[in-house]
């Protein structure tokens, strides 16, 4: 074996490669996500450790610049990972496949807004760099999720905003950063009577707990007073399980109702 292979295949020139092909692009929370993993052997034979799959996406936080003011940055959290044990010998040129399966986390985030996922897959392989490949997939509403926003939909409000942003307190959460889905009314009875609600999902499988922040607009001298003291925001804590589209709708225009 020559040594100038050993030396390249160290720092990534002529070693292994690995690809994941997902079974597809779009996914739902809990849903599994089933893979096909392609290693190609490089120039030289090459012992891979482990192989491992870890599930990221991208959120805003907050940092201290060199001046001393806060800006917004933006962060990658791991919102899964799990690691395939087994040793594997590849020759030079050698074509290897494995069927993998994941389940996207109940807790992910949606791909709505500026919000990115991707799956990071990598090889193990001891004193050399890590080859390793990323692949992006959508995420979609649930049926406890979907019948929130439709909800929303039908009482006039538009989804204007979804960011992932860092948060910290007493939410209970496993990820550092929660996703905010900001609608605006545009039709119907909130028109020119609320600015806008924003919601928060928090999904355990079984129901997905909501969080809604109602912000009423100012009306006269008292309003805009209330809106200066943020007065004019009222927060509501509900839960949605096998409720009917018609059930929820209901629910969250008495919510609404019950808070102007």
């Amino acid at each position: 074996m020559s040594f100038f292979k050993k030396v390249f295949s160290k720092v990534g020139i002529g070693a292994a490669k690995v690809d994941t092909i997902l079974d597809r692009e779009l996914y739902r929370v809990g849903e599994p996500l089933d893979a096909i993993v392609k290693i190609k052997g490089g120039s030289v034979e090459q012992q891979i450790d482990a192989l491992y799959f870890s599930m990221h996406c991208n959120y805003l936080g907050e940092r201290e610049n060199a001046e001393g003011e806060e800006e917004t940055v933006t962060r990658t959290a791991t919102i899964d990972q799990f690691k395939v044990g087994e040793s594997i010998l590849i020759q030079p040129g050698e074509e290897l496949e494995l069927a993998i399966d994941m389940e996207v986390p109940w807790d992910a985030p949606l791909t709505f807004g500026g919000t990115k996922i991707w799956l990071q897959t990598g090889l193990d392989i001891k004193s050399a760099i890590d080859p390793g490949d990323r692949d992006y997939f959508q995420i979609q509403p649930d049926a406890m999720q979907a019948n929130v926003f439709q909800a929303l939909e039908d009482l006039g409000f538009q989804l204007v905003e979804a960011t992932c942003e860092e948060v910290g307190g007493n939410w209970r959460s496993r990820l550092p950063f929660i996703q905010e889905f900001e609608f605006k009314p545009c039709a119907g009875p909130y028109y020119r009577r609320l600015d806008e609600v924003e919601v928060v999902f928090n999904h355990n499988g079984d129901y997905v707990e909501v969080l809604m922040e109602i912000d009423r607009r100012a009306r006269g001298f008292s309003g805009f007073f209330a809106e200066a003291f943020d007065r004019d925001e009222t927060l509501a804590r509900f839960t949605v399980g096998e409720e009917s589209p018609e059930e929820v709708f209901e629910m969250i225009q008495h919510i609404i109702e019950d808070n102007l």
